[in-house]
């Protein structure tokens, strides 16, 4: 159970993260395209720019993909924790009504 906790912890972390960085680039090609920053911006940061922007999509494709299979393993896990304690009780009224 307190590892479920720590999982939407963690998954929380990095979606933050991750939209930290993505804001910061969007706010840098939105200051590029709006003319507020310094004339003469090189090509070379454009591309760079966009090319982090990519870079963020596909890190964040990535992570969804990666909290997806988690949550079908936690899914999986408990399941199988219930099917188990469940057999444990069987077992156990068993054993006391053969008593």
């Amino acid at each position: 159970m307190f590892v479920a906790g720590e999982m939407v912890t963690e998954a929380l972390l990095v979606i933050g993260v991750i939209m930290s960085a993505l804001a910061v680039a969007l706010c840098l090609i939105i200051i590029y395209r709006s003319g507020r920053a310094a004339s003469g911006i090189p090509p070379a940061l454009d591309e760079r720019l966009v090319s982090i922007v990519q870079a963020i999509g596909k890190s964040d494709a990535t992570i969804r993909d990666e909290f997806g299979r988690g949550r079908e393993e936690a899914r999986e896990s408990a399941r199988s924790l219930r099917e188990e304690v469940t057999g444990q009780f069987e077992r156990l009224v068993g054993s006391l009504r053969g008593r």
